[in-house]
């Protein structure tokens, strides 16, 4: 008796849908017409939010060697 693909599924099976699972999670706010942050259900949280503060500049690097005097090529 031959044994049924679908309930002794193979690796390479088990990859091929979840390649195909997850490329049309990718895909899936694009057909529907919606951006990725409108397609997030998550917490609801305010549309945008205040910028944060800038940071603070950074210290001014040491100052480099004097380079070494060239020599005369041969």
């Amino acid at each position: 008796m031959a044994s049924d693909p679908c309930k002794n599924p193979t690796r390479r099976m088990v990859m091929a849908r979840l390649g195909l699972a997850a490329g049309a999670a990718y895909v899936a706010p694009a057909m529907a017409g919606m951006t990725t942050a409108e397609a997030w259900t998550g917490p609801r949280r305010p549309r945008f939010s205040k910028p944060s503060r800038p940071s603070r500049p950074s210290r001014p690097s040491r100052p480099s060697r004097p380079s070494r005097p060239s020599r005369p090529r041969r």
